[in-house]
This record gives structure tokens, sequence and C-alpha cells, in this order.
């Protein structure tokens, strides 16, 4: 399975937690790893996170939330 379709199986697994954002890919080649976007880097919303999904690397990265003037 290709680092694509896994960041959207992850996605998909955590898109229901109203902290998570979005997710992306980083890094090239080898060094790809799955990014997933939150509102904050709180204990509770990490510890959701899996440091490693189907054997690919995940990090968690806040997402700075534009606010309406």
């Amino acid at each position: 399975m290709d680092i694509v379709s896994l960041k959207k199986e992850l996605f998909e697994k955590l898109k229901s937690n109203n902290d998570v954002l979005g997710a992306g890919i980083k890094g090239t080649g080898k060094a790809e790893y799955i990014v997933i976007f939150v509102k904050d880097l709180s204990s509770q919303v990490v510890s959701m996170i899996p440091p490693t999904f189907k054997g690919v690397k995940v990090k968690a990265e806040q997402q700075k939330v534009a606010k309406p003037m």
C-alpha cells in the first residue's frame, strides 16, 4: 500500500476527533512520513496518534487556525 492510501486510511480513523484538522505527507523517498495536523499538541491529542501506521512514521504537527475577525 502506498503512503497516500495510508494517509487517507489513518485520517479516516482520526477525523472524528475535533482536534484533528487534516493530514499530509512530508519528507522525500524513504524518509517520507505522515503528518497529522492538530489544533494543539496536548498530551491527550498526541496520545491518540500512533508513532507509526502500518510501517510508516507518523508525526503530529500543530496547525494554526485562523480566527474570523
